[in-house]
């Protein structure tokens, strides 16, 4: 989409279609903004400059840029679950399961880094209707992807719910431990300490994945 379609998408908005063109045009531009600057450096100002439009105009859609990290989250969120559901199948070992997991993990650089801020500082800046909505929405999303994880992997339901959340929490905490690696200032400067965390972050995955995997298979 060129700057120009994309101001021209952002400022007409009648019916509701044109409505609903404009919150994706702002979205757009919010997923452009996020992949040249990091997510604290993120403003309706910096937003509004880069749509040509007025800063009114930007919160008649998102009273919040919370709310727009919301939307794009969900937007994310949503090309995630579809990815999985394209992807994974009955015909998998529980290896190419927890593998074809990690890889739609990352394929998005930006959804790992608005997940990771969802309960800490999304959520906490948006409207009561707004997350009741977005929660709702997510709820179903996540509901589907356990019915067909539970298919692949001869679980139930409930057991894919589990895993889900337990795989997303242990990739998040992957994540922070390469972000703030533990200092051995006797025998590893931080350097080296990010380096190893990078290469093992994939290894400490796929270890605890398949206990984790295999427990909830022990508890039935």
């Amino acid at each position: 989409m060129s700057e120009s379609e994309l101001r021209q998408r952002a400022r007409r908005a009648i019916s509701q279609n044109e409505k609903n063109d404009r919150k994706d045009a702002i979205l757009f531009a919010a997923d452009e903004l996020l992949r040249e600057q990091n997510i604290p450096a993120f403003t309706m100002d910096v937003l509004s400059t880069r749509l040509d439009i007025a800063r009114a105009t930007l919160y008649r859609y998102f009273t919040t840029k919370e709310e727009i990290l919301l939307a794009l989250w969900e937007q994310k969120s949503t090309r995630w679950v579809d990815s999985l559901l394209e992807s994974l199948n009955k015909e998998m070992s529980d290896e190419e399961f927890l593998s074809c997991f990690y890889e739609e993990s990352f394929r998005d650089p930006l959804y790992l880094q608005l997940r990771s801020l969802l309960e800490t500082v999304i959520i906490l800046n948006v409207s009561d209707d707004v997350l009741a909505a977005s929660r709702s929405r997510t709820l179903r999303r996540i509901s589907a992807l356990s019915d067909h994880c539970s298919k692949c992997l001869s679980i139930n339901e409930n057991e894919g719910l589990h895993l889900i959340v337990a795989l997303g929490a242990l990739i998040l905490g992957g994540l922070q431990v390469q972000s703030n690696p533990i200092r051995d200032t006797e025998t590893m400067t931080v350097q080296v300490a990010r380096q190893k965390s990078a290469q093992s972050l994939d290894v400490l995955f796929f270890r605890n994945a398949k206990f984790i995997l295999e427990g909830i298979r022990r508890a039935r």
